[in-house]
């Protein structure tokens, strides 16, 4: 458990609202073999806007010594679950030397998810692990 607190003093035309976000998660991780299970859920207390409610499900297979392959279904519906953005991507880790990881994930927005859920979301980047 890891309390989180967030601002956004830019103008009203960002990816993420204005003003104090405060989220208030529980995870709670397994491993069975190659298999992991992550499972996450949470409350985000806004200052501008309704709280919101998240939760998750992520599952990661270790394919090779230094390859991982991983999926995630993500939810972030109002408290009172009259709007939500859901999510599913498909991404993987691949270690390339005790200090730097690659990683990438692809996805979307599900359908039945508000407006404002995104179509395509991507990503992919360089982790540089320092002091091992």
């Amino acid at each position: 458990m890891y309390p989180q607190f967030s601002f956004n003093t830019l103008g009203p035309k960002q990816l993420v609202d204005h003003g104090a976000h405060l989220l208030l998660p529980l995870q709670i991780a397994k491993t069975f073999g190659k298999f992991e299970l992550n499972a996450d859920g949470g409350y985000i207390i806004n200052q501008h806007s309704t709280d919101q409610l998240t939760f998750g499900l992520a599952a990661g297979y270790q394919a090779t010594k230094s390859l991982e392959l991983m999926a995630e279904l993500h939810a972030v519906p109002l408290r009172d679950f009259q709007e939500n953005e859901s999510v599913f991507q498909l991404g993987g880790r691949k270690k390339f030397s005790e200090h730097y990881i690659f990683l990438i994930s692809a996805g979307r927005g599900l359908p039945g998810s508000s407006d404002r859920e995104p179509k395509f979301l991507g990503y992919f980047g360089l982790q540089i692990i320092i002091g091992k």
